[in-house]
């Protein structure tokens, strides 16, 4: 009886996020980032301002004082120039979750700096224990213990190097200021803000092309950690429907002894219109079909270049990489059937190639493709 109570309503939650769906665009749409105008393209986010207002007014709800400076200007003009979307705009609605903990910390006379020292001087242990992941963590708590008035994310526009940190300044009720850096650089030549650790700048999972508006995955983001199943893309496309509106196209095969899955996807994920192919793999003693991101002896070369409108509005030239993708900040809200992907991979050998080559030939419905030794283009 369990079991069939169990299975019923399992079925019940599958048609109502299937309705949800379709409901969902139609109801949601029209005050979330998916605001269009009649030529196809984005509004302006300016429009969504007054409705942010009147409700935070409602609330009696103040705002956090964060901004980004500096180098930043100009990079924040170039994003909206290519997609109307006002970072300044996005970031000052962020609440000041400090405000009420300063008048409890005024109220109860609670010394701000001395809670600051006891976390900086308790991370500096930590660090000496060997520990420097744990000691960031705690010397940041440090600075909210001290609640922040603002915070600043700059990069300096006077530093003459190509290649700069990304700072944050944060300024404090007592008139002080503390400035952090993140480990993140932006590389002027390259036109790129990006991680010394390859997980994404800020260790947010992606990098910033400032040249193209077009975020852009490294190798070891926090996402390589979990995977990937079918139940990622229905959370996606039908729990999460006013984020995402991505098709996706799954190819399995056998190679060196594992169950492997090549998957695409191409769409609107957010703000954002891009697409991905990502390498995916499972022992065979897996039963479920959970798999893998490939390692790093795993991964391969692969190009990705996506057309919209007859321009590109993603070129991820070719790397060695397990996902490779890239998601333009773009003015129109493109459907995936408005965006063709074209993209390359470079197979380890003859095997690996023919393998993914009789996928690609069962699905010549959707997919077109070319061979040119050990690489394979197929273009959706």
């Amino acid at each position: 009886m369990k079991k069939l109570i169990l299975l019923c309503a399992s079925f019940l939650v599958l048609m109502a996020a299937l309705c949800f769906q379709a409901s969902a665009r139609d109801l949601i749409r029209d005050i979330t980032p998916f605001d269009e105008l009649p030529n196809g393209e984005r509004i302006d986010y300016h429009i969504l301002q007054e409705r942010v207002d009147k409700v935070y007014d409602a609330l009696g709800i103040q705002t956090f004082d964060l901004r980004f400076t500096g180098e930043f200007e100009e990079i924040k003009d170039k994003v909206y120039e290519d997609s109307n979307f006002d970072v300044d705009l996005f970031i000052g609605n962020i609440p000041d979750v400090f405000a009420v903990k300063r008048d409890v910390q005024d109220a109860l006379g609670i010394d701000y700096d001395a809670a600051q020292k006891h976390y900086f001087a308790l991370a500096e242990r930590i660090r000496e224990a060997g520990n420097p992941k744990l000691a960031t963590i705690t010397r940041f708590i440090g600075l909210l213990s001290a609640s922040p008035t603002s915070m600043y994310i700059t990069v300096d526009s006077d530093d003459p190097s190509v290649v700069r940190p990304i700072q944050a300044r944060y300024e404090f009720a007592d008139g002080t200021e503390y400035t952090a850096e993140f480990g993140s650089y932006y590389d002027k030549e390259r036109h790129l803000m990006y991680s010394e650790k390859d997980n994404g700048v800020i260790g947010i999972g992606y990098n910033l092309d400032t040249a193209n508006s077009t975020l852009i995955t490294p190798r070891n983001v926090w996402m390589r950690n979990f995977g990937f199943c079918r139940a990622y893309d229905f959370a996606a496309n039908y729990l999460l429907p006013t984020c995402y509106d991505y098709d996706t196209v799954r190819l399995f095969y056998e190679y060196d002894g594992k169950d492997c899955m090549l998957q695409m996807w191409k769409g609107t994920y957010f703000i954002t219109s891009g697409a991905e192919v990502g390498i995916y793999d499972k022992p065979k003693t897996r039963l479920v079909r959970f798999y893998d991101c490939a390692s790093d002896d795993e991964m391969l070369e692969m190009e990705l270049i996506v057309t919209a409108d007859g321009k590109d509005i993603v070129n991820t030239p070719l790397q060695e990489h397990w996902w490779i993708n890239g998601f333009a900040l773009t003015k129109k809200y493109y459907t995936p059937d408005e965006m063709l992907l074209r993209c390359t991979v470079v197979c380890k050998d003859e095997a690996q190639r023919d393998a993914i080559v009789e996928q690609l030939e069962q699905n010549t419905d959707v997919l077109s493709y070319s061979v040119d030794g050990l690489a394979v283009t197929f273009i959706w």
